[in-house]
């Protein structure tokens, strides 16, 4: 009865041991599984991120691509001897110089497309192919059908389409070839004329395309046609363009024995899917071993709970005891003494590294954290309720959806920098990575202390969110705490620091828009360099100037009278005009930032113009070897694009002066000078300059053209409106100065006088008066 009483007991302390050990590891597994679906979905949100954004690079690319293509081939049918020819139903010797034409245009189009092979053009009356190199008529478009290994039927075959525009896949051997198709129709639309067709090899595009060791990007029309990348690990052969549902949104693929975790993005010109396929095992081999452990976990916890339930049950022993005994065991202790010093170091040591990862845990979470603000700043995701959810759930965060102000920081120049002079480090580290450490402490030390919001960094991009009402207190306190962050830089690290503020804005969702303010001001910043202050807030920067009209127009008479200046190879002048004209017409406003582009790319417009005057042949090597749009993306400042613009008049002026011809006949000297002499004579023309030296009319203004860059009878205005000019500056009226140049009265001479100056001689007038 005894023995019966004692094993009873045993075992109620047995299942009290076994269920207070099974509850406590329960709860430690459910953590663990917690983990894993969480990081199961964070994975899958960030492939499906990543993923987005590759192929939103990609369809971007591409339908730009598209754009260009399908608007030359538009421009293409409209072309005036394609018009033409297509009507013919052969091909008279009188065509030939409208042939000619056409295979020079279709050549400059191959040129403006990259990758293309080649543009033709099918003309269904006269049964003949044309393309930039030559004619195929109809005794021997089959010539040209034999270049892709097609009969002529075939070939038209494939280029009919329904539509009037479109594109077709042909595979020419091993090599894909994509048809982009333009239909030309009678007036009617009921029969058709010709088609153009640019051809592109896929191959070219295809090395443009990122590649895989474990995955593939690939395009599939509705047709179930495959165009994949460089990288064929892969067998696509059983995927189909109905496997990829729904946009934005993850598949998963079983190919063979693998599966594959994919997205696509729609064309918005074709049928085309822009799909990306990659391993799933790629992505969540890390975490598939968190299976394993915790199915190691389950077993190890279950035979340990049962193990120390029995052992207890048996030894009915106290569990602090327990451990006791097993400290004794462990470190050969004699049972009169224990070394709780030991016991005391080992949980120490417990405690140390669950404070450790407790902190690994806290800095991994604001890194998500900031990563994913900065990834809904930038456009990547539009998850606002993550946003909120993130921002309130992250402790480092004290950003609150009140008015909230984005501050974005940048430097002008880095290579300058000391910051050894602070971190004293054995080797040379990373400068930026210790930038952004810097960044962190002093706007938080300065900023965060004063205001609650939060920092984020992101591509060597600083940000700071704070919330702010916007009053003059609070404006105040703002400024002097950003300006103590840039003068440290600036005393510490000799680092110009400058500071672009947004807008006050009260909604997360308005976070974007808060951010393109403040790059906007920093980029302003950057651009005009010491001439703009350290800290811009983006509701103080625009001045909106009164005069932008009057700017315009001035801008415009200016370039007028340069244009002027280079054609009649006054350099000298046009050197100084040009000076003029970057001082004057580049507005300093956050608002005039692209206009102050426009007008840059407006005079080098002018420039060639100009260039195209003085030379009339083809001057495209020259334009090619210029590089004009790689040395406008280096200009980062003003000073810098005036020292381009410089640069680039030099080279002008060089070519122009290398390119002249021979020493000029001295009958042309004699011209220059009987207009010096006679100008003031209304009759003056150049039937009567011709008579003057005994040579033909037609020759001498084609002589004079090539060698001054101007006509005759627009040297003789010129001419005129310079001793205007002097006359109007002595006081002269408008009539008596037209009268004395050689104009029959003052109308002729106000709209002579604006075509070449861009005003009025009376404008001009008040204007040297004033």
């Amino acid at each position: 009865m005894k023995l019966l009483s004692h094993t009873q007991k045993k075992d109620r302390i047995f299942y009290s041991y076994l269920i207070s050990y099974l509850v406590i590891s329960v709860i430690t597994l459910l953590f663990s599984i917690i983990g894993y679906f969480s990081c199961e979905r964070i994975i899958q949100k960030e492939i499906l991120n990543s993923q987005s954004y590759m192929l939103s690079q990609l369809q971007n690319s591409f339908d730009h691509y598209v754009s260009t293509v399908m608007r030359i081939n538009k421009t293409l049918s409209g072309n005036v001897n394609i018009q033409s020819l297509m009507n013919n139903a052969g091909f008279a010797p009188d065509d030939l110089l409208e042939l000619n034409e056409l295979k020079k245009e279709l050549a400059n189009c191959k040129k403006s497309i990259d990758y293309s092979s080649d543009i033709g053009v099918y003309l269904y009356k006269s049964d003949s192919f044309i393309n930039s190199e030559k004619r195929y008529a109809s005794e021997i478009n089959y010539m040209y059908t034999e270049l892709f290994n097609v009969s002529k039927d075939d070939f038209l075959n494939f280029l009919d389409i329904p539509q009037a525009q479109g594109y077709k896949i042909m595979i020419n051997g091993n090599e894909p070839l994509l048809f982009f198709i333009q239909n030309i129709y009678s007036y009617n639309y009921k029969t058709k004329m010709a088609t153009i067709f640019t051809i592109v090899p896929w191959h070219r595009i295809a090395e443009n395309i990122a590649s895989f060791s474990n995955g593939q990007v690939f395009w599939i029309n509705s047709e179930n046609q495959i165009l994949k990348g460089i990288d064929n690990s892969i067998s696509l052969d059983s995927i189909s363009y109905d496997d990829f549902h729904a946009e934005n949104q993850l598949t998963e693929i079983k190919i063979d024995r693998d599966t594959y975790i994919g997205s696509f993005k729609k064309s918005q010109y074709f049928d085309i899917k822009y799909c990306v396929l990659i391993l799933k095992n790629s992505y969540f081999k890390p975490i598939s071993y968190l299976k394993l452990i915790i199915a190691v976990q389950t077993v190890v916890v279950l035979l340990i709970a049962v193990a120390l339930s029995f052992y207890y049950s048996v030894r009915n022993y106290n569990p602090i005891s327990r451990i006791i005994k097993l400290f004794r065991s462990y470190y050969n202790i004699s049972d009169d003494s224990v070394n709780f010093d030991k016991i005391g170091n080992y949980l120490e040591n417990l405690l140390a590294e669950n404070r450790t990862l407790a902190n690994s845990w806290k800095r991994a979470q604001a890194e998500l954290s900031n990563q994913f603000v900065a990834g809904f700043i930038k456009g990547w995701n539009t998850d606002i309720e993550t946003l909120r959810e993130t921002i309130s759930k992250t402790e480092s965060i004290t950003l609150k959806e009140a008015p909230y102000i984005v501050l974005l920081a940048s430097y002008s120049d880095i290579s300058n920098c000391n910051l050894d002079n602070v971190v004293k480090l054995h080797g040379r580290a990373d400068t930026y990575q210790l930038l952004q450490y810097v960044f962190n402490d002093v706007f938080s030390k300065n900023l965060l202390s004063k205001f609650s919001g939060m920092l984020c960094s992101f591509e060597g991009t600083y940000v700071c969110i704070i919330n702010t009402d916007g009053s003059t207190e609070n404006r105040k306190l703002l400024k002097s705490s950003v300006t103590e962050c840039i003068n440290w830089y600036k005393e510490t690290l000799n680092l110009n620091l400058v500071v672009g503020a947004s807008g006050i804005h009260n909604d997360f969702e308005l976070l974007p828009k808060a951010y393109n303010e403040a790059s906007q001001i920093v980029s302003y910043q950057l651009f005009w360099g010491e001439a703009s202050e350290a800290l811009m807030f983006y509701d103080e920067s625009s001045t909106f100037f009164s005069s932008e009209n009057k700017s315009m127009v001035q801008f415009l008479d200016n370039e007028k009278k340069l244009h002027n200046l280079l054609i009649a190879k006054d350099y000298e002048k046009a050197y100084e005009l040009l000076d003029q004209i970057l001082e004057e017409s580049f507005i300093q406003d956050i608002n005039y930032m692209g206009i102050n582009q426009c007008r840059m790319y407006s005079l080098i417009d002018t420039f060639f113009s100009s260039l195209g005057d003085v030379f009339k042949k083809d001057n495209n090597d020259f334009f090619e070897k210029l590089k004009l749009v790689n040395r406008m993306m280096e200009a980062n400042s003003i000073d810098a694009a005036k020292k381009v613009m410089h640069d680039i008049f030099d080279d002008i002026i060089k070519y122009v002066k290398e390119n002249s011809t021979a020493e000029q006949p001295k009958w042309l000297t004699d011209i220059v000078e009987y207009v010096d002499k006679n100008y003031s004579d209304p009759n003056l023309n150049i039937s009567i300059i011709s008579d003057h030296i005994g040579m033909n009319l037609t020759y001498v203004g084609r002589t004079f053209k090539k060698y001054f860059g101007c006509g005759l009878i627009d040297y003789i205005h010129i001419r005129r409106i310079k001793e205007c000019k002097r006359l109007l500056e002595e006081g002269q009226s408008v009539k008596e100065a037209a009268l004395a140049v050689g104009y029959i009265d003052s109308r002729t001479l106000i709209r002579i006088f604006k075509k070449y100056e861009g005003i009025t001689p009376g404008q001009f007038k008040n204007k040297c008066l004033a």
